[in-house]
């Protein structure tokens, strides 16, 4: 029922300026409704599980890339290998990612740390050590 109503004031809503004055993430967020809606196979960039669309990261990484979206949800588009002197700076953050991650499900404070060295924006595992450090009064 809800979803009837949805519906019918989707096709009846008029269009405003308000409506079309979206950017950034509200603009995309209701192309992906409307493509999923409308079964428009409208490509827009998404964040997804990277599922080999991106052969130089891991599996599990999530990635923004292009996706065809339509009726049957988002499908990444291959966009092929990441060019080689990008790369090894991209890696770096997905491992720092990763990392962060797991130091979050861990809960540990050293892995936070190992995390945080692992960042291009730091500069090693002291600077690492004193950011988490200094961060942790305001837990």
């Amino acid at each position: 029922m809800r979803l009837e109503t949805i519906t019918k004031v989707t096709k009846t809503t008029k269009i405003t300026k308000k409506t079309t004055d979206l950017t950034g993430y509200d603009k995309i967020a209701l192309a992906v409704v409307r493509a999923i809606h409308f079964d428009t196979n409208a490509i827009l960039p998404l964040s997804v599980v990277n599922r080999g669309t991106l052969p130089d990261l891991h599996d599990g990484d999530i990635v923004e890339v292009p996706c065809v979206v339509n009726a049957n949800g988002a499908q990444p588009i291959h966009v092929g290998r990441i060019p080689d002197r990008v790369r090894p700076l991209l890696q770096q953050v997905k491992e720092y990612e990763r990392l962060t991650v797991g130091a979050a499900r861990a809960r540990s404070l050293d892995a936070a740390r190992a995390a945080l060295a692992a960042s291009p924006l730091v500069r090693g595992r002291d600077a690492a050590a004193r950011l988490i450090d200094d961060l942790m009064p305001l837990w």
